[in-house]
């Protein structure tokens, strides 16, 4: 069967409609499959007369059977990978010959890859972190201490040879190892040529002094665990590595046991709480920005009716602002465009539940991302009977404005900055 390339936007449905590429489509056993463990990455319904495909908050590439889905986000090039820059705290880079242009045309991979290739240079050019390793061997030449306990063992050895433990400073240590394999999978991942060619030198280089591993959990803790004062610069590479092995959460067989793809899914969720935690801690001096805090004693279980004796619900908004002792907002980042789509139920009764439990007048903000100039704030009132109003209100933060603030480093900047955040909050 022809395999069917498919095109979307985040939060993008796509019906199986007359003249749809997914008209009359069928998943095979192993697209089902691959679909059931996308979810709720990404949504895929087999339908009577097609595949029904709707995107989420994920953003990336994946093959479902022989359907390829690549979901791009509205906010693209320079633009975008100057908030990650700014939301991972990375560095920035010298750009592509042709400018933003090329830049506007690459895929999410190809900007983390490109924000890679900086990072590494950057370490490269100050000198890979060395670390003293332990070492053990028969020498010739003695150094470092020797092992008595392995010279009495040994019956039958070469006797101008004795065994020492020696530590020698060496690259090839569990942060230039990820480093390493993040170059690797970086180089596997790229869809530009010229940056495919790049990282693959990059590696080929680093080949020279520092093994290859694996890239999973055991070398990201490991490396992270030796991130000091000292190894402080390799922090925003391994914030680039961790991002680009957590979208690979999910390799699939698809068209046949022989084939094998490379799926990426990026959270644009993840990424836009993390831009927006930085840029309101940062730009509204006289305030407290705490990150997803408990709001203790909100629910509880009655003592007589808890048979399994389990323990309170804790509701936890992405920020709570406090000025001083006193709790002024409390807000939740929510990546959905919710201009142009409607309020999902369970985004309005979470943040209801916020609201109310600050008793009547108490309200709980959405801060919702958008490109469209002309959105502005819209609120629900809530009317629990009884009791006061309470409100939910939806406001929008304009990508296009935020990015703009954060490109001007001048003292205008600043104060477009700390407007923007006032506006917010």
């Amino acid at each position: 069967m022809t395999r069917i390339a498919l095109a979307l936007q985040e939060w993008q449905t796509i019906a199986p409609k007359k003249g749809s590429p997914l008209w009359g489509v069928y998943l095979s056993t192993q697209g089902k499959e691959a679909a059931q463990s996308l979810a709720p990455k990404l949504e895929v319904c087999q339908l009577l007369d097609g595949v029904m495909i709707s995107a989420r908050s994920w953003v990336g590439r994946v093959s479902i059977g022989d359907i390829d889905v690549a979901i791009a986000p509205k906010i693209k090039g320079l633009p975008l990978l100057r908030l990650m820059r700014y939301a991972y705290d990375l560095s920035a880079l010298t750009l592509l010959p042709e400018g933003d242009q090329a830049l506007s045309a690459l895929a999410l991979t190809d900007l983390l890859a490109l924000q890679l290739r900086a990072e590494v240079r950057e370490l490269w050019a100050r000198g890979l972190h060395r670390r003293y390793e332990p070492n053990h061997a028969w020498l010739k030449s003695p150094k470092g201490r020797i092992d008595i306990n392995a010279l009495a063992k040994q019956k039958l050895h070469d006797a101008l040879a004795v065994p020492c433990t020696f530590f020698p400073r060496l690259e090839d240590n569990p942060l230039n190892q990820l480093l390493f394999a993040g170059v690797t999978y970086a180089a596997d991942m790229a869809g530009y040529l010229p940056l495919k060619a790049d990282l693959r030198q990059i590696r080929m280089f680093m080949a020279e002094t520092v093994s290859r591993k694996s890239l999973d959990d055991v070398l990201l803790a490991k490396a992270e665990s030796l991130i000091t004062r000292l190894t402080a610069p390799y922090r925003p590479a391994l914030a680039l590595i961790n991002l680009l092995y957590m979208g690979h959460g999910v390799t699939l067989d698809v068209g046949g046991t022989d084939h094998k793809a490379r799926n990426f899914l990026f959270d644009m969720n993840m990424f836009y709480q993390a831009l927006l935690q930085r840029f309101l801690q940062e730009h509204l001096p006289g305030y407290n920005v705490r990150a997803e805090q408990p709001l203790f004693g909100v629910m509880s279980y009655n003592p007589g009716l808890n048979p399994r004796h389990r323990q309170a619900p804790l509701p936890r908004p992405d920020f709570t602002i406090y000025e001083g002792s006193k709790r002024v907002a409390i807000i939740d980042a929510k990546y959905r465009d919710l201009w142009e789509h409607d309020l999902p139920r369970e985004m309005l009764y979470q943040l209801s539940i916020y609201a109310l439990a600050q008793g009547s007048g108490g309200h709980a903000t959405i801060l919702y991302p958008t490109l469209n100039p002309l959105a502005t704030d819209a609120q629900v009132d809530l009317r629990p009977y009884g009791g006061g109003v309470s409100h939910v209100v939806l406001r929008p933060v304009n990508m296009v404005a935020l990015d703009d603030s954060l490109a001007d480093q001048s003292v205008s900047g600043h104060r477009k900055r700390r407007a923007l955040a006032e506006g917010w909050v």
